[in-house]
């Protein structure tokens, strides 16, 4: 059989690694060095989706599950059967299907930001084999949340650069979790090697097929929780008096709109949910109520703020004694 060098490692290997800049103030997002046009393709999609077998090439070993520490559950996933009884969400109905606002959730802007945080950070992780054994267990929810958020992306009218390249920027993204990390150079590159195409797809430009990403292809349900639960965490650590929320502003309201967005997201269809699951759809729409409480409060109102974060938190304590294994 002739060998083949996918689309994905031909322009990984051929776009120069682009440095993850440390940053010592809040978290808005690498700042990405001007990079000359003529290192990119002019057309990123054509190479990405051209499996033509490269003479010579050595043929790419197929991923397979890994031998490290698996994902420990947070939530269980829906369930077939009857459902339980609705529970009271803050005097709310059994939610019905909606669309969703997600621009309202997040805006454009700051989902931008967070998707060049969370590229920063993971940069940051995996920039060599050393610090990656030393981080590597913190990398597959943030993972999850970039692949996610790039599927987001995908659903904005307007706002969003890279909006059309959406779906194949979650696809790749979604290939840092194609298989459990493990220590070792071999996982390092199992995250270095995705981030450099992400960079190139994310700032290079090229022509994208649009359409909407599928959430449950972008991220395993269980990651998302995990991610979901560092948020919640860090509202707390970062927001838990006046002066530290002062200090943390910007962070905090982002984060808390991430909170939002990831819990409509968990309670999409695409994981399983439908109209008929009460008790996790309504838990679903009062933690996003409470999450963009947080975000509006953390502007102004530290006390109004403190007391959506500590609905969120319970909420989240709520679904865990009605979910969690």
């Amino acid at each position: 059989m002739t060998p083949r060098l996918l689309a994905g490692g031909l322009l990984a290997a051929a776009v120069p690694a682009l440095g993850f800049a440390y940053q010592t103030g809040a978290p808005t997002g690498p700042d990405y060095p001007q990079v000359p046009a003529d290192v990119f393709f002019p057309d990123p999609f054509a190479v990405f989706g051209d499996d033509t077998p490269v003479p010579g090439a050595a043929p790419l070993p197929q991923a397979t599950a890994g031998t490290g520490p698996a994902a420990e559950p947070m939530a269980a996933g829906p369930t077939s059967g009857e459902p339980a009884e609705a529970v009271a969400a803050g005097g709310a109905d059994a939610p019905q299907a909606a669309g969703v606002d997600w621009a309202a959730l997040l805006p454009p802007d700051q989902l931008d930001a967070q998707v060049r945080a969370v590229m920063e950070d993971l940069g940051k992780k995996s920039r060599d084999v050393q610090t990656y054994n030393n981080a590597y267990l913190a990398i597959p929810p943030a993972a999850a949340e970039l692949a996610t958020l790039f599927a987001v992306g995908t659903r904005y009218e307007s706002g969003v650069s890279w909006a059309d390249n959406g779906a194949a920027l979650a696809q790749k993204a979604a290939e840092i979790n194609e298989s459990n990390l493990r220590r070792g150079a071999g996982g390092q590159k199992q995250v270095a090697d995705p981030l450099r195409t992400l960079d190139a797809l994310l700032n290079g430009g090229g022509a994208g097929s649009g359409g909407e990403a599928d959430f449950s292809e972008a991220a395993d349900f269980n990651l998302l929780m995990k991610r979901f639960q560092v948020g919640v965490d860090s509202l707390q650590s970062l927001a838990s008096s006046q002066a530290l929320l002062e200090a943390n502003r910007d962070a905090v309201a982002r984060e808390a709109r991430v909170i939002a967005v990831l819990s409509e997201i968990s309670a999409d269809e695409a994981h399983g949910w439908s109209v008929g699951d009460a008790v996790f759809l309504a838990l679903s729409k009062k933690m996003t109520a409470a999450a963009t409480a947080a975000a509006e409060a953390a502007a102004t109102d530290f006390d109004a703020f403190d007391a959506a974060r500590r609905r969120l938190s319970q909420t989240c304590s709520d679904c865990h004694g009605e979910y969690r294994d």
